[in-house]
């Protein structure tokens, strides 16, 4: 499943809370990546489990990341992981190249 910046940005942050965490509650303290409609959407789809909590003196469903949203957050953090060193690697293989033109250049050039 491809996830978004937003749904990985709210589900680490859902990973720190100690406790499953009302929807209120994410809107008040600013969750990043949060929006009433995407947490509505990622528990839909099965990255967010709910359980209820007592948020302001009621009964509330509260939010946590389920097994498929780990699972779904490590394959995105490891394909995040593998582009990054194909970035790297393209520009030292870049860099290589570009060292033995001027190397070449420079050997015509005596």
């Amino acid at each position: 499943m491809l996830l978004s910046k937003e749904q990985t940005d709210l589900m680490t942050w859902l990973e720190k809370q100690l406790e499953p965490v009302a929807m209120a509650a994410m809107q008040h303290a600013e969750a990043p990546g949060y929006s009433m409609d995407r947490v509505n959407k990622m528990y839909k789809d099965g990255l967010l489990e709910s359980t209820y909590v007592f948020y302001t003196g009621e009964s509330v469903p509260g939010y946590r990341v389920s097994d498929k949203g780990r699972a779904s957050l490590r394959e995105y953090n490891r394909s995040n992981q593998q582009h990054l060193f194909n970035e790297v690697r393209a520009w030292i293989t870049l860099a290589i190249a570009v060292g033995s033109l001027v190397t070449a250049i420079i050997s015509l050039l005596r």
